[in-house]
């Protein structure tokens, strides 16, 4: 299983691609223009960040295990 969390949400995806279309669906319903302007991943977890023309800041972490802990 592949969970996303954006802030005090998390949702469950089957493979990470679908991860990945849910964060791109879940930016692109806003109606606003963003651009990616973080993205880094090692080997538990990917950490997105998008960033919206007004300068609010979207985060997304995709992570295999419920644990964020290092």
């Amino acid at each position: 299983m592949i969970y996303v969390t954006k802030g005090y949400t998390i949702k469950e995806f089957d493979t990470q691609e679908k991860a990945m279309e849910y964060i791109q669906n879940d930016m692109t319903n806003q109606q606003l223009r963003f651009e990616k302007v973080y993205d880094h991943q090692n080997d538990k977890m990917r950490i997105i960040v998008f960033q919206y023309f007004t300068l609010y800041t979207e985060t997304y972490i995709i992570h295999e295990n419920l644990d964020l802990r290092r």
